[in-house]
């Protein structure tokens, strides 16, 4: 089995980003970012090599592809987590405009080392926030590939009290033989962090205190560009 693609992608309508570290920007940064924001991966792109992490969830799109002569089963797939506090060094918040559209998989790192869960949805195919998960994907399902066929997953995975780096482990058997094939992105671990920014301080936007440095952005400022807030 051939790994295709594993990154992460956004796909959720947010550009909330959250940094281990103290991050000021300059003007000219800030303007870099805002005009690639508008569905340009440049945007996501130039915030990861920065250090920036996805907030509660992160999506990687997998791309797996059959390269045997015969068929192979994916059977299995699991996250090998290390987890440690949330980040508090500095939080971007540009809030979604709605519910999660989810498909895939999900991996629940409040758990260690957790296995991947079928995602609860509504009838409409949403996913409440945090997300709900409701079992073993792979205890009822199987994937199989024959030569050059492809398999896509979403995988989601969230974490609501941690900061965790994590590689994929994929289970496939090959004939008579189970193989473990161990995934991250492009040599490093793929992270994400608990969002700190409670409920209560994004009902009213106020300014998150967990966080040494602050910037707000699309409809929780009047301005069109990201703006440094301060505690009042």
């Amino acid at each position: 089995m051939k790994v295709v693609v594993a990154r992460p992608e956004r796909v959720e309508d947010h550009g909330s980003w959250i940094f281990a570290e103290r991050v000021m920007f300059t003007k000219r940064e800030l303007r870099t970012v805002d005009r690639d924001a508008a569905g340009d991966p440049r945007h996501e792109e130039w915030l990861r090599a920065r250090g920036a992490v996805d907030p509660d969830v992160t999506t990687i799109k997998l791309v797996l592809r059959g390269d045997r002569g015969k068929r192979v089963r994916i059977t299995g797939m699991r996250a090998l987590s290390k987890c440690m506090a949330p980040l508090t060094g500095t939080y971007m918040y540009a809030p979604a405009a709605g519910a999660n559209d989810v498909i895939g998989v999900g991996l629940n790192l409040d758990r260690p080392n957790p296995r991947a869960q079928i995602i609860e949805v509504d009838n409409n195919g949403l996913a409440d926030h945090p997300m709900r998960m409701i079992g073993d994907y792979f205890a009822t399902k199987t994937v199989s590939l024959k030569q050059d066929e492809e398999v896509v997953f979403e995988v989601w995975a969230q974490t609501t009290k941690h900061y965790c780096e994590f590689r994929l482990e994929v289970t496939v058997v090959d004939g008579d033989k189970e193989v473990r094939q161990v995934i991250d992105d492009h040599g490093q671990p793929f992270r994400v962090s608990a969002d700190l920014f409670s409920e209560e301080e994004q009902t009213a936007l106020a300014i998150p205190h967990a966080y040494d440095v602050v910037y707000f952005g699309g409809v929780a400022t009047k301005s069109s560009n990201w703006v440094r807030v301060k505690p009042s």
